[in-house]
């Protein structure tokens, strides 16, 4: 149900029209709370996605899910004196929500493992042979024993973007059970094995570092990882050409960060720089990237909060 609700709070991208009118009312009011009180819209999302895909296997009941709505203000930049306050009140809107989406799907739980049995048997068969080029690229052809967890959960959740997943840093990610992959250029098995690459370099990463999550760009360079060892295994017959198409449906990002990940790749092969090396490098490429449209938008005297365009659109500073 957050998932789904995070599809639909986004505008954009839903492909189950019904649920997302079903959903609409709610999931507009809590957008709407969010704004009111000048909080970070995407930060609150993402970190009630993560909080709920830490959660055991049980239903969660209101007053914990109180707990973490307002753990989830905290992360967005909300206050502590009022977090519990509107914690309170985005519960009841979630709850009108998850009726709403309850309703649309009664017998979820075995709709999506029969959904999902494509994916898991092509995983099953494919899984294996791409975790080990994916382990030799990261590694230089030589990983440690212990590289991947020895455990991983994945759970499934109904297709809102027709493709999508996740993770949270406990060694749990979530995907959507789709029947049929929706771009054949890009299997959704590699989903799988990007979204385990992840957990598997953020334990590593915790291990050797303590740091907590990604502090560098890692999620973008598995990217490019993941498409190799796929070529290898003829899952894809260009690489470099289906770059775009995973920065858009894996990390949901803009075709200036695909354009970045082209160049990083064709250096990473050419000087076959060890990964910590090469991601450190990739963190510069994109730094320098987004000084550069800061530049040019202060270039081209764009300010959305100034005198003159907030009398246009009929605004004052306190609006």
């Amino acid at each position: 149900m957050l998932h789904a609700a995070h599809v639909v709070a986004g505008g954009s991208g839903c492909v189950d029209a019904a649920t997302e009118k079903a959903m609409a009312a709610p999931v507009t009011q809590i957008n709407a709370r969010l704004v009111s009180e000048s909080l970070d819209v995407y930060r609150f999302w993402d970190a009630v996605i993560r909080t709920a895909a830490v959660r055991k296997d049980a239903p969660v009941q209101r007053k914990a899910a109180i707990k973490d709505y307002e753990q989830a203000l905290l992360d967005a930049g909300g206050s502590e004196l009022q977090s519990e306050q509107t914690a309170s009140a985005i519960a009841d809107l979630f709850s009108s929500a998850g009726s709403a989406f309850d309703r649309r799907f009664p017998k979820l739980n075995q709709q999506l493992e029969l959904r999902g049995r494509p994916l898991r048997e092509a995983w099953e068969s494919y899984g294996p042979g791409l975790l080990n080029q994916i382990s030799k690229k990261i590694w230089q052809g030589q990983p440690p024993d212990d590289w991947w967890p020895a455990k991983v959960r994945g759970y499934w959740v109904q297709p809102m973007r027709g493709g999508d997943g996740g993770v949270a840093p406990d060694g749990r990610f979530w995907i959507e059970a789709m029947l049929t992959d929706a771009h054949r250029e890009l299997p959704e098995v590699l989903r799988i094995a990007y979204l385990v690459t992840l957990i598997a370099v953020d334990e590593h990463i915790r291990q050797c570092s303590g740091e907590q999550w990604f502090t560098l760009p890692w999620p973008e360079a598995v990217v490019v990882v993941v498409l190799d060892a796929a070529a290898e295994l003829d899952l894809v017959d260009d690489p470099e050409s289906r770059i775009h198409l995973a920065v858009r449906h894996w990390l949901h990002r803009d075709l200036w960060l695909g354009e970045i990940l082209k160049e990083w790749s064709s250096q990473w092969h050419s000087t076959g720089a060890v990964m910590p090396v090469a991601v450190k490098a990739l963190a510069k490429m994109i730094d320098q990237h987004r000084r550069k449209l800061a530049d040019d938008i202060e270039s081209a005297g764009l300010n959305l909060l100034d005198d003159e365009m907030l009398s246009e659109l009929g605004l004052t500073d306190d609006d």
